[in-house]
């Protein structure tokens, strides 16, 4: 299956190694750019053909906007870019989408936007002339996930709030709406366990690496994450709803433990779950 663009695809790596080289030669002669580093499966090592490159760069405070106003003109120096994938022109990043079937994720950042966090541990820095990054990246490595107070609110709220619309949404025939809140209230239990595990979650509604081969769940997670698979009926997604919510009992009780958050602070939780259950 999907075997129709092998040749394409099997040079991909290859592609991406050169897409590189280009980048790094541009932003290296550029006397406004401080540093230059990959996240992702590049900054981890694991470079796979299908990889997004997740660049980053450092610029000076006072080029920021320049950078900012010519980030399309500057990814049309490395290739053919088909269209650009972003929600603002005047935001620090944009995704450039290649006739060759790579994509850029492109970010700027001023030395004051980079601090020590679990997501810089694991970056490879390509350009560092005033040795900022390196610093940075070893404080990193030693930075561990804690859940805070912050963690445990956005997990509840995030999933009642979608709980809540599944509810109203059923009740209108809206089925797309809400199938797509079951997907969230998943994807708001797996950073759940992420978080349980002492593992950075990714930002909100990002699936990516959750399955497949490189997923940091067990395999029970993971089978119950398949389960939660919605078919266009109110009974089958309602069914998928008390299957969702034992285990976001479960997890949110775990987290307010790690939170240190009080049984007082916890009491509006039954409360919002008991406006959709079956009163008796």
């Amino acid at each position: 299956m999907f075997s129709f663009r092998y040749v394409r695809d099997s040079a991909l790596i290859d592609n991406i190694h050169q897409l590189k080289r280009q980048i790094e030669q541009d932003y290296k002669s550029d006397p406004d750019v401080l540093g230059l580093f990959y996240g992702g499966s590049i900054g981890r090592g694991d470079l796979r053909k299908y990889s997004d490159v997740d660049l980053r760069v450092l610029v000076k405070s006072e080029s920021l906007s320049h950078f900012i106003e010519t980030k399309r003109e500057r990814t049309m120096r490395w290739g053919n870019v088909l269209f650009w994938e972003e929600q603002s022109t005047e935001a620090p990043y944009t995704s450039a989408h290649y006739d060759i079937f790579i994509k850029v994720d492109l970010f700027y950042y001023r030395i004051n936007d980079i601090i020590a966090s679990t997501w810089l541990s694991e970056i490879e820095i390509v350009f560092d002339p005033c040795n900022l990054l390196k610093p940075i990246q070893e404080k990193s490595q030693h930075c561990v996930v804690s859940v805070t107070r912050e963690d445990w609110y956005f997990f509840c709220t995030k999933f009642l709030a979608h709980l809540h619309e599944t509810y109203r949404k059923l009740l209108q025939d809206q089925y797309l709406y809400a199938i797509s809140c079951i997907e969230k209230m998943s994807w708001i239990i797996v950073s759940g366990w992420y978080l349980i595990a002492g593992k950075q979650p990714n930002s909100y509604g990002d699936w990516s690496k959750y399955e497949g081969d490189r997923s940091a769940l067990q395999p029970e997670q993971l089978k119950k994450l398949s389960s939660w698979t919605c078919k266009r009926d109110k009974n089958h997604i309602w069914a998928i709803v008390q299957n969702l919510l034992p285990e976001f009992c479960k997890i949110e009780e775990q987290l307010a433990k790690l939170a240190k958050i009080k049984e007082t602070d916890r009491l509006w939780i039954s409360k919002a779950i008991a406006l959709v259950e079956k009163s008796e």
